[in-house]
């Protein structure tokens, strides 16, 4: 009785989240960080430009979100291993990693009529102040702070973007002369898709694209980073059946992702919601690792984004479930705004610190980890 009357102020939905589902005694924290390789936004001149053409490129994803330098990247592990030389826990994000980006050269020099993608590690050599991020991201990766994943090949939806470029749309074509493409779009054959969703399938005959989209994408995992991704998580959480028997195949047994998994319907013009909690099991065996703590404070500056979090953290543990924390990779580029990853690196370091202090034997793991050591998933 006591431990319902704790959790009553908390939503119902995050009651529910947590009330069922995978159960330990254990403090289990997993950070889950998405769109690492991706270019996003290329430039604060892109930037502006496309505003001033008057596409609606209003989301702070726009106006903060970039590749990811090298210093970027070196100040995030600088706050993770300082916590760790602290505390002696070692702190590791999950970085849900694009592993290309659209090679814009090649794809206009064939007039639009076929697609052709580069690795982000080529990607990484074209960008000022990205030339050494794989080498840093390595670093990273060895000393066990970060630990990549499978977000897709590329944060693109790409039959629907090469028929708007096919088709001569306007905005299309423009963002695509600045290396873009993640603004809203207002192609007239789009529906309900978004080109930054990339398993958004419009028709069922996409099913077999899909499938060499994501036998590439694990191809070129493994050959940048050495080892398979043994979890995913959907771009924009959107995404059907045939990708988790596709993924099943490739031997992927945990899916990421939100409570709520939006499945395209009628051509995408509607979507079936279906609701997931960490520990459910679907008909292949594979599990779902559910979201249900936030910490992005690049969405909302003003809001406490370190009591909320602990506040969620709190009611995951009272539920004996793990903290799944969201903290997409906006929150710490600077490229564009350096005081968006100043900042927010503050709070990052502070929130780890607060967890650590109200919960001293807090234990921090990553996405794969978690299930392939405690749930009976293969390695």
């Amino acid at each position: 009785m006591l431990e319902i009357k704790k959790v009553v102020p908390n939503s119902l939905k995050q009651n529910l989240v947590n009330a069922i589902g995978w159960k330990t005694n254990r403090k289990i924290v997993v950070i889950e960080s998405d769109d690492w390789g991706s270019i996003r936004m290329p430039s604060l001149a892109v930037y502006h430009y496309l505003i001033e053409q008057g596409l609606d490129i209003g989301s702070y994803y726009n106006r903060l979100d970039s590749l990811e330098t090298e210093k970027d990247i070196s100040a995030l592990f600088e706050i993770l291993d300082a916590f760790r030389v602290k505390t002696g826990k070692t702190p590791v994000i999950t970085g849900n990693f694009l592993v290309a980006n659209p090679n814009f050269e090649r794809i206009k020099s064939d007039h639009f009529q076929n697609y052709h993608y580069e690795p982000f590690i080529k990607t990484y050599q074209r960008y000022p102040g990205c030339e050494k991020s794989f080498q840093t991201l390595q670093e990273g990766v060895v000393a066990r702070l970060f630990r990549p994943q499978f977000h897709g090949r590329e944060h693109l939806n790409v039959p629907m973007w090469m028929e708007a470029l096919q088709d001569g749309h306007h905005e299309t074509i423009l963002a695509f002369e600045c290396n873009c493409w993640g603004y809203k779009r207002d192609y007239k054959d789009a529906g309900a898709v978004r080109f930054q969703s990339a398993f958004n399938c419009r028709h069922l005959k996409d099913d077999a694209y899909y499938k060499d989209v994501l036998i590439e994408g694990l191809q070129l995992f493994e050959r940048i980073f050495g080892y398979r991704f043994r979890s995913f998580i959907a771009q924009n959480f959107v995404w059907n059946n045939s990708i988790e028997k596709i993924l099943a195949e490739l031997g992927v047994h945990i899916i990421q992702g939100n409570r709520n998994q939006s499945i395209p319907m009628n051509g995408n013009q509607c979507y079936r919601t279906k609701l997931h909690y960490t520990g459910q099991r679907n008909r292949l065996g594979q599990r779902y690792l559910v979201r249900n703590a936030f910490f992005e404070p690049s969405s909302n500056p003003s809001k406490d984004w370190i009591s909320s979090c602990i506040k969620e953290i709190n009611n995951a543990f009272l539920w004996k479930t793990p903290a799944i924390i969201s903290a997409h990779r906006v929150n710490f580029i600077g490229s564009l705004v350096p005081e968006n990853r100043e900042h927010n690196l503050r709070l990052f370091s502070k929130l780890l610190y607060e967890i650590q202090k109200k919960w001293p034997m807090v234990e921090f793991v990553s996405s794969d980890s978690l299930f392939i050591k405690n749930m009976e998933i293969p390695c």
